[in-house]
């Protein structure tokens, strides 16, 4: 038993190493195989309390009942007899020839035989056939004369108290120490304050379900969100009179830092084109500038700086105070979309605020500045006018994959030739340093115009 419980302690070893599952169910094999062992020994209790009751139940050798003269079957000569004496066994005899050994005292009353057919050993002095002539001989067809000494009891003694507390303690005593030491070991081993922490293997967690794409009017309340307008004009120094130029556009609000919200939209928007533009025989002479944006929320601020692109790629950043309000970026998503991907696009048209349009990627274009540096477009057949001009063009996810920037017009019968420059093309100019400010003080407007226009800031 006890080297039955060793092993099992080892198969739990090596099982609880890799799967606590199994250690959890060997230690149950293990609780089980104490309520047995306790069992066991309760019912053994019973059995030994019950014969130390009865004194007429004595064993003998083998622990079985002592048969009374009566029950004794007739012997028949032709059966093989053996005798004990002491720890030797003689024989087998034949009956006459044992009859012989008692009579001639070689063998005592106190010696045991067996003879076939017999269930026990008993003693010489209780069977009839070879006790001493001087004994008278038992009938068969009589009761027997009852013996006047007690009954002889086995040499081997029946189990005592001691014995079986020995016995079955030392079973449950090991199952019971089996059985902490595994606990202390799960114990240890969740806790990790063992000196080696063994891992179990755990199944991965499933991957997160892909994300579903917005609906379009979810896109739509995202975008107007994010989307401002633009209003912006200036003043130029003409030979008899001063040139007025306004317009209006759109932006996005793309990022929130420090130095407040960052505005993305064209070059074109905050008046760069229109200023050196304004005069085709002279350099522009700029007596007023002012630029106004517009939140989602209604309230109109006036930027802190500007930056355009120094190789003269239409898009700007325009940045507003932090205190304009509370307002949502729209976050960017710079991998290229496949063709037919459908897009998504706000802006203010002719002044219609907040209009939604969608299309789907038709292509995607390479352009060049006024310097010949190229830059990256999206064609696309959503709707775009006058005043969409730096509004978001989004993805199905209200992700900003461009900003709206041009129409292609030949003869007034193009239709749905519209482009935006692309996010990707953007963030990595903004990253490479490529941006450089634009002044907002007029004085210093047409100098700078000219000079970008003319390569001087470009690297």
């Amino acid at each position: 038993m006890l080297v039955w419980l060793i092993a099992l302690w080892g198969l739990g070893w090596v099982a609880y190493s890799f799967w606590d599952g199994f250690g959890l169910s060997l230690c149950a094999g293990v609780l089980a195989l104490l309520v047995r062992a306790v069992i066991i020994l309760v019912l053994d209790g019973i059995v030994w309390l019950r014969r130390s009751a009865t004194p007429d139940s004595t064993t003998v050798r083998g622990q079985m009942p002592v048969l009374e003269a009566s029950e004794i079957p007739d012997p028949l000569a032709t059966r093989k007899v053996f005798l004990q004496q002491g720890d030797a066994t003689h024989g087998p005899f034949g009956l006459d020839d044992l009859k012989a050994k008692v009579a001639s005292g070689e063998v005592s009353s106190s010696d045991y035989v067996w003879q076939e057919g017999w269930p026990d050993w008993r003693r010489v002095a209780d069977v009839s056939e070879y006790a001493d002539s001087s004994r008278p001989p038992v009938s068969p067809t009589t009761s027997p004369t009852p013996p006047a000494t007690p009954r002889l009891t086995s040499p081997v003694q029946q189990p005592t108290t001691v014995h079986l507390v020995l016995k079955y303690g030392t079973i449950c005593f090991c199952g019971l120490l089996l059985f902490v030491f595994m606990l202390i070991l799960m114990g240890g081993r969740k806790s990790g304050s063992g000196p080696e922490q063994v891992t179990s293997v755990q199944q991965p967690p499933p991957p997160p379900p892909p994300p579903q794409p917005l609906k379009p009017e979810q896109i739509a309340e995202r975008l107007r969100q994010s989307t401002v307008r633009i209003d912006a004009g200036f003043k130029v120094k003409g030979l008899l009179l001063d040139d007025v130029h306004t317009w209006l556009g759109s932006g996005v609000i793309l990022e929130k830092s420090r130095e407040g919200y960052w505005i993305l939209s064209n070059a074109h928007v905050v008046g760069s084109d229109s200023i050196l533009n304004a005069k085709l025989f002279m350099d522009p002479v700029v007596l007023q500038y002012a630029l106004m944006v517009t939140m989602p929320d209604g309230k109109q601020v006036r930027p802190l700086k500007v930056r355009i692109n120094r190789h003269l790629k239409d898009f700007a950043l325009i940045a507003v105070p932090l205190e304009s309000g509370n307002y949502q970026p729209l976050p960017a998503n710079t991998t290229r979309l496949p063709q037919g991907q459908k897009v998504f696009a706000m802006g203010h048209p002719q002044g219609l605020n907040g209009t939604f349009t969608s299309g789907v990627v038709s292509s995607w274009r390479s352009f060049k500045t006024r310097i010949g540096r190229d830059y990256e477009v999206i064609q696309t057949d959503a709707t775009i006018n006058a005043g969409n001009s730096g509004g978001p063009l989004v993805d199905d996810f209200a992700q900003l994959v461009g900003i709206n920037t041009f129409t292609m017009y030949r003869d007034q019968q193009a239709q749905g030739l519209n482009f935006a420059v692309a996010a990707g093309e953007i963030l990595r100019s903004v990253r490479a340093g490529d941006m450089v400010e634009f002044p907002l003080e007029p004085g210093r407007i047409g100098p700078f115009v000219k000079a970008v226009n003319q390569g001087q800031y470009a690297r």
